[in-house]
């Protein structure tokens, strides 16, 4: 759902998943059958760099 809004984002979380960005499809959301039981997890990256504000 926030593919069109943060892509590169959503793609490493579906990259987490094994899900290819081909692959999205709303009915696999309202199915709930986009992610198998059992099926491995990728190593997860960090997703969102931290914004260090300095207030000097």
């Amino acid at each position: 759902m926030l593919y069109p809004i943060i892509p590169s984002s959503s793609l490493k979380v579906l990259k987490i998943f094994g899900i290819e960005e081909k692959d999205i499809n709303f009915n696999t959301i309202k199915n709930h059958n986009a992610l198998i039981s059992n099926s491995k997890i990728n190593k997860i990256d960090i997703l969102f760099k931290k914004i260090d504000s300095n207030h000097d």
